[in-house]
């Protein structure tokens, strides 16, 4: 399990798939799990390691991070907390601090909380084209309004903490730097009403072709089943080129007719291969 750990080169499916080889083949002892799963199961991180995770350089606003995260920890459950750390430690404070280093107070400049803005009501998306290249594609973050609320309620929280206890908060009471404007999803509705206008005219020029094929799949349902209701049970009838035969039921079959396959005998109404037709007289 070391081995392949430390070198890197395998997949974690294969290595999954490899410890399970050599577990069945009795290589471990029986007090070994049967999978790596048992490995990598870890607990719940704490709202200092959470943070740890993205590499804040400024030693005091990231404790004020943690401590923020310790505060709000008994109100929301560790999915939430993630989240928290994510919005606040990565995408807001670690961001601010790549295009701004040496960063150190939440009194933001106007221009750099309008860049921070900017930057975070997008993403950069890479994958990895035919030729083995790395593309990067930036599109709309789905979730942004999410961070703008996450961080205006970090400065609000703080404020409001910092009367309450200013000796704890207070020298971190600073101006928020979100305005009611920036959480409105107008601008939001307008993107996602454009995106299904484009979607509608990117179909149109498809639709003569649906509506045709779905008259032609109507008119081929009612001939068959108007050829049905006029054969006798157990005789062949032809509809659209197709050879289908009129099967014999039983009493209970009431005003149901049905047309099978005469090659497969399939009488199923969803079946592809075998074609049929119900109705009432």
């Amino acid at each position: 399990m070391h081995f392949l750990r430390a070198g890197g080169t395998a997949s974690h499916h294969a290595s999954l798939r490899f410890y399970q080889l050599l577990h069945t083949m009795g290589v471990f002892p029986a007090s070994a799990p049967p999978t790596m799963r048992a490995f990598d199961a870890r607990g719940q991180l704490t709202a200092g390691q959470l943070i740890g995770r993205y590499a804040i350089a400024c030693q005091p606003i990231r404790d004020l991070i943690v401590e923020y995260l310790r505060e709000r920890q008994p109100a929301v459950d560790y999915s939430t907390l993630e989240n928290l750390s994510l919005s606040l430690g990565k995408l807001f404070w670690r961001d601010l601090e790549l295009h701004h280093p040496g960063i150190s107070s939440l009194r933001l400049p106007a221009e750099v909380a309008a860049g921070w803005k900017r930057r975070i009501a997008t993403k950069t998306t890479r994958t990895r084209a035919g030729t083995g290249e790395i593309v990067e594609a930036d599109s709309q973050r789905s979730s942004a309004l999410n961070h703008l609320a996450t961080v205006r309620a970090f400065y609000l929280d703080i404020a409001q903490w910092a009367m309450e206890d200013p000796a704890r908060w207070g020298q971190w009471a600073a101006p928020c730097p979100i305005r009611d404007e920036d959480l409105t999803r107008k601008k939001e509705h307008r993107q996602r009403k454009s995106r299904m206008d484009q979607r509608t005219r990117e179909r149109m020029p498809v639709l003569p072709a649906l509506a045709a094929a779905v008259d032609r799949a109507r008119k081929e349902t009612a001939e068959r089943l108007d050829q049905a209701r006029h054969t006798s049970p157990g005789m062949l009838f032809t509809v659209a080129g197709q050879t289908l035969r009129r099967p014999v039921l039983g009493r209970d079959a009431g005003a149901r007719f049905w047309a099978d396959d005469p090659v497969t005998g399939s009488a199923d109404p969803t079946s592809a291969r075998g074609c049929s037709t119900a109705g009432s007289g």
